[in-house]
């Protein structure tokens, strides 16, 4: 701050700190109030002695919100007058009971302060947290997770006996291999059954090597058993799979799913790909996609696998998704959640799916002239950043923007992030224009439309399906750790509303025809009202209209 640091605080009330709400006077800054001080010896002096301040604009603002700094000071001035009843030595950590400690954080979700707790008493002990039916069960399903049993379909009559067994057991794990992540436009190139815990099998349908079933053949003979609401199809990410499989006729019934259990038993514990999965609850290493298709300029399509090493990594995947979701079903049970899983998490499967493939139109033409209006924005705030600036530069690099900030208008004091590079994040330069200078508005202005162009109007065009011609997002069940869900390829959740240019990209999205409408809904300030109701705080249910 420059001062010593007693006097902090007076350079506080004059520089203010819009994240703590503490006003301050308007257009000075910590190095301008950091000088004041110094030269008046505090607050008070300065503002007793502010008509002898030379600079005429800094002399109206400290007159004009004298009565800002004097509450900026109240604000920032830490009380040492608060009674406190107990001694320091009341304090003093007592001899926990580690395991009980761990116990219940885990079961209220502490979930941070149960990993502060263990690196500071180091791991837990959870061994008699199971009960020993269910530390049997785990044990059971952890053991053979080998490919003694992994078996390739060669013939559609083989097939039969997994059907067989599929009505005989009432549950079937199923994984679709495709070309492609996108389950609008994937080709199917195979599909893995897991009957049992440890036996799996592999149907080629559209390897480019090797001998392949053929794809209508099979899909007749799986429909009866998929679409049957008497069996169990248990998938990871089923979803995904619905989709595939919706596009070749079959609508699956009666799905349970891997992720979503995991989803509802451990949300933001940690995420819920089946690869960590296996090496959490199976303590098994699953073989990856990557190890299969490479990555980068080297990875092959599905398709291109030999179709051995196809079944060895797709069977796998069915016989761990089913191996998975024997643990699960009974840890949901124990846990009291089987509910949440049922009532509110696996319906939404199909009401997605069907979202999904349905889709959204979008106009194009809209989207188009939207860009080249951006674009035209762009250019203009440019032009009057480098006008400022008085020299040209990249607006997209915090490096060169920090250097014009700092060094050559210096209109701040000298902010850097952890890294060590100039601090030129959003705040900071809200902070700034909130001084009242122009060059990090514009900046944030250009931000604005930038984003709007680049996020929006330029890519929602290149995520319009070729085929239906209409956008097709991916929902997300399980990424969020507030149960919310999330939208992906394109993001659907954020399209800006707020401002005038957001809601402009938001025309873009049409209905069918005349006969339909979009609408748009959002809960108000759900949380807080929970909350108003819950306590049952009167002024709080009135602030938040609760019943009206």
């Amino acid at each position: 701050f420059g001062v010593e640091p007693n006097k902090v605080i007076d350079v506080q009330a004059l520089a203010a700190d819009s994240s703590d709400n503490v006003p301050g006077v308007p257009g000075i800054g910590v190095k301008t109030a950091a000088e004041l001080i110094k030269k008046y010896g505090s607050l008070e002096k300065l503002l007793a002695k502010a008509k002898e301040i030379k600079q005429n604009k800094r002399r109206e603002t400290i007159i004009e919100n004298k009565s800002k700094a004097i509450l900026s000071k109240k604000l920032v001035t830490l009380k040492n007058n608060v009674p406190v009843e107990k001694n320091i030595e009341d304090f003093v950590l007592k001899k926990i009971d580690k395991n009980k400690l761990y116990n219940y954080l885990r079961e209220m979700e502490f979930n941070r302060l149960l990993s502060s707790v263990i690196s500071t008493y180091g791991e837990p002990d959870f061994s008699g947290s199971l009960s020993d039916k269910n530390l049997t069960k785990k044990i059971d399903n952890q053991k053979d997770v080998n490919n003694k049993n992994y078996f390739l379909i060669e013939h559609e009559e083989e097939l039969d006996k997994w059907i067989n067994e599929a009505e005989e057991y009432g549950e079937i794990a199923i994984d679709t291999e495709t070309s492609s992540v996108d389950p609008h436009q994937a080709e199917l190139i195979g599909i893995s059954l897991s009957t049992k815990i440890g036996k799996a099998c592999y149907i080629p349908i559209g390897h480019n090597n090797g001998s392949c079933l053929i794809k209508t053949n099979v899909i007749k003979k799986l429909k009866p058993i998929l679409e049957d609401k008497s069996i169990k199809k248990i998938g990871q990410n089923i979803k995904f799979d619905f989709i595939v499989l919706y596009k070749q006729g079959i609508q699956m019934n009666s799905i349970e799913d891997t992720m979503l259990m995991s989803y509802v038993l451990d949300a933001g514990k940690n995420r819920h790909n089946m690869d960590l999965l296996s090496e959490i609850h199976l303590n098994h290493k699953t073989i990856s996609f990557k190890d299969l298709v490479g990555s980068g300029k080297k990875q092959i399509n599905f398709s291109e696998v030999e179709i051995k090493k196809a079944m060895q990594y797709a069977a796998e995947d069915a016989d761990i998704t089913f191996r998975l979701y024997k643990i699960f079903i009974e840890n949901l049970k124990n846990e009291k959640l089987t509910n949440i899983y049922e009532i509110f998490e696996k319906p939404l499967i199909k009401i997605l799916a069907f979202m999904e493939i349905e889709g959204v139109e979008i106009d194009s033409k809209f989207l188009k002239s939207l860009s080249s209006k951006f674009e035209k924005k762009i250019q203009k705030l440019e032009k009057e950043v480098f006008k400022i600036s008085k020299k040209e530069f990249n607006i997209a690099s915090p490096k060169q923007l920090g250097e014009i900030i700092y060094n050559d208008l210096k209109i701040a004091g000298l902010k850097k992030t952890k890294k060590g590079s100039f601090a030129t994040s959003a705040t900071v330069l809200e902070d700034l224009a909130f001084k009242g200078h122009e060059f990090p508005k514009l900046i944030l202005d250009w931000r604005q439309v930038s984003k709007l162009k680049n996020t929006y109007s330029d890519a929602l065009p290149e995520h319009l399906n070729p085929n239906t011609k209409r956008v097709h997002t991916s929902f997300l069940l399980a990424a969020t750790t507030t149960g919310r869900l999330a939208s992906s390829d394109p993001n659907l959740q954020n399209i800006p509303i707020r401002t005038e240019r957001g809601r402009e990209v938001r025309k873009a999205f049409i209905p069918r025809n005349e006969e339909y409408v979009l609408l748009a809904a959002d809960y108000s300030q759900i949380e807080l009202r929970l909350l108003a109701h819950v306590a049952g705080i009167e002024a709080l249910k009135e602030d938040c209209c609760i019943g009206s």
